[in-house]
């Protein structure tokens, strides 16, 4: 981090990590450290806001300051993290003045630097085309696996039913339905891929929920499992576009109901 003022004694960092689950602990501490930083800081973890927070013991001149934290109580629940996660942030805290400080400048990928999910056809209970896309933050290789889990859906009954595909990176994967899931598995048929943009066809039979893609019925995700057998959990899809067809409503009234008199509802 960079500080362009000076860092008082008591000033406080506060980094919310959305991916990391633990109890509240004082267990981290710096195991590495700029040369010139004072290593004068308490660390403490509170587990209901997701916080770590730094809390400066010395006064420190404005510079640059590079330190690493170590931990064995704080783990990882190995989501995807995409390339500059906007669900990570900090504050500053200097005395009784907090500042949001907002998104670090760059947040480093875990899994996959990005994706998305595009549904073609604007009627739901009907079978669409699917634009999947997503790029991986290290070389994918030959039987690396992508799984889009799409809650919901219906199509062919098994767990190997075989997909339609076209787009530019058709060539580079093969795809299956698993009905038992509801997942897509891709597989990586070559050494060397980073990025793939396939479209799975409308005549492979996958039909959208009659209710749309929503919070209720679940969102698509995505998870990367490695040939080693390594995995990343599902995760949303940083760009998901579904059908928009409502996005909210409500009903309500000008004036109290009164018995006998018809009352003009108010629509939006």
């Amino acid at each position: 981090m960079e500080s362009l003022t000076a860092i008082d004694i008591g000033t406080v960092f506060k980094f919310h990590l959305d991916n990391v689950n633990a109890a509240d602990t004082t267990e981290p501490v710096l195991i590495e450290q700029f040369v010139d930083m004072p290593i004068d800081w308490t660390l403490q973890w509170y587990s209901a806001s997701q916080e770590l927070e730094l809390t400066s013991t010395s006064y420190m001149e404005p510079g640059v300051y590079d330190f690493s934290v170590g931990s064995v109580a704080l783990i990882m629940d190995n989501r995807i993290v995409y390339g500059n996660d906007s669900s990570f942030t900090y504050t500053v805290q200097d005395s009784a003045v907090e500042l949001n400080g907002g998104n670090p400048e760059q947040v480093t990928a875990n899994g996959l630097l990005s994706s998305s999910l595009s549904l073609l056809n604007p009627n739901v209970g009907e079978a669409t085309d699917l634009i999947i896309e997503f790029a991986a933050a290290s070389v994918l290789d030959t039987n690396d696996r992508i799984l889009v889990l799409l809650p919901a859906f219906t199509g062919p009954s098994g767990t190997q039913q075989h997909l339609d595909l076209s787009g530019p990176d058709a060539g580079l994967i093969s795809a299956y339905w698993n009905s038992v899931d509801n997942t897509i598995n891709i597989r990586i048929n070559y050494d060397g891929v980073t990025s793939v943009n396939v479209t799975v066809l409308a005549i492979s039979g996958l039909i959208q929920p009659s209710t749309g893609s929503n919070a209720a019925n679940g969102l698509p995700k995505i998870a990367l499992r490695w040939h080693n057998n390594y995995f990343f959990n599902f995760t949303e899809f940083q760009h998901f576009t579904p059908v928009l067809v409502v996005a909210t409503s409500s009903v309500t009234y000008l004036k109290p109901a009164i018995s006998g008199e018809a009352n003009r509802p108010h629509q939006k």
